[in-house]
């Protein structure tokens, strides 16, 4: 396996997780057209407003139920993700992996959460990276 094939590997957590949010976001502006097509009281005229609330609601149940399915994805690829970075011998890899790929942090805010310099931090990275590489290859055989 690749360093490439790795952080691959690692990004799909943040892409699931972008997935869902995106999803989420479809069903709140779902919401406010619903809010918008129902009449206001002693309005006349409810012409196609509850076939369009029930359209939406249908969206709305169809898109949770993806995201149902996303979070279970989510949980699998984070215990895969969790496996492989347990055995990462020291706990600076751990931490720099977590913050790079779960939280998505810059290489720079990681160094001051960690409390190194940026180079040191690319450098724990790619070391991890590496280590990964080893880790992964040997689990997929």
């Amino acid at each position: 396996m690749t360093t490439s094939e790795v952080k691959a590997f690692l990004r799909r957590y943040r892409d699931i997780n972008a997935k869902i949010n995106a999803k989420l976001r479809e069903i709140d502006r779902l919401r406010s057209a619903a809010k918008r097509a129902t009449p206001s009281q002693g309005a006349g005229g409810n012409n196609g407003v509850s076939d369009r609330v029930g359209n939406i609601a249908a969206k709305i149940a169809d898109i949770d139920a993806e995201i149902n399915t996303d979070i279970d994805d989510l949980y699998r690829v984070w215990d895969e993700i969790k496996k492989a970075i347990s055995k990462l011998p020291a706990k600076k890899y751990y931490r720099c992996i977590i913050l790079r790929y779960i939280y998505g942090l810059k290489f720079s805010e990681i160094a001051a959460i960690m409390n190194y310099t940026t180079r040191q931090v690319y450098n724990i990275h790619g070391a991890a990276l590496r280590i990964l590489c080893r880790i992964l290859s040997k689990s997929r055989r």
